[in-house]
């Protein structure tokens, strides 16, 4: 089924994997564990910090952190 692809897909080490999700999902009643399932979904299959795999939140307004959270731009300041 569709759940064992995505799993398959996940454990590749070959694939790349992006996950990108918006307003809608951060703001539902759910949302904190949401987002904590998709970045450990990619901590833990280390899809992450690498060139075409990771997670990536678009928030609610256009560009609301100048498009500097999004892509990294403050990632010296962690």
């Amino acid at each position: 089924g569709f759940l064992e692809q995505l799993a398959e897909l996940y454990a590749n080490p070959e694939t790349k994997v992006m996950s990108l999700w918006t307003m809608g999902f951060n703001q539902h009643t759910r949302g904190v564990w949401a987002n904590h399932m998709i970045y450990n979904l990619h901590l833990l299959t280390g899809k992450i910090s690498e060139p075409g795999s990771g997670p990536f939140s678009l928030t609610g307004q256009p560009s609301a952190c100048g498009t500097a959270r999004e892509v990294g731009t403050f990632a010296h300041r962690l």
